[in-house]
């Protein structure tokens, strides 16, 4: 029987279960609780294979062994809905690892910009959020791009 670990290491695994039963969150808690052992781990081998490395220059890891130079693997979470997002970034908020997230949505579901928000055809969303990105006139979008290349170099 393919186990979580066993999914988490090697495989994808396909999981089915009615609706309220906690499938996101005991899958989401089990799998952040994994990464962040995962991480520990590696960190712990550096500091062991950096002094290894000052003794022996060059030798290759065994086979199968982790490849614990690399980042801790990342974990992506898609949902169909705005409100199931809202749901589930509600439950990780209560579990002791606090992971960052990053959110991606539309504008028409995602935008805070009020004059935007409160206009009533996405159409019109589109056009007034495009407008003010080209005009640099939104106070949210101005550091996009160095926030992007923030989270990008960090792993």
């Amino acid at each position: 029987m393919l186990t979580r670990y066993n999914a988490l290491q090697k495989t994808n695994a396909l999981l089915e279960s009615p609706t309220g039963t906690g499938k996101t969150l005991c899958l989401l808690a089990s799998t952040l609780a994994w990464r962040q052992q995962w991480a520990a781990a590696a960190e712990s081998m550096r500091l062991r294979s950096y002094c290894a490395d000052e003794i022996q220059r060059g030798a290759s890891a065994q086979p199968g062994a982790e490849d614990w130079s690399q980042p801790p693997p990342r974990i992506i979470y898609t949902s169909r809905t705005h409100a199931q997002l809202s749901q589930v970034v509600q439950e990780l908020k209560r579990l002791s690892i606090k992971p960052r997230m990053c959110i991606l949505g539309s504008r028409d579901q995602m935008c805070i910009k009020y004059e935007v928000a409160s206009l009533e055809t996405t159409a019109q969303k589109t056009q007034a959020c495009r407008q003010k990105v080209a005009q640099r006139s939104c106070e949210f979008h101005q550091h996009v791009d160095s926030t992007h290349v923030a989270l990008t170099n960090r792993d």
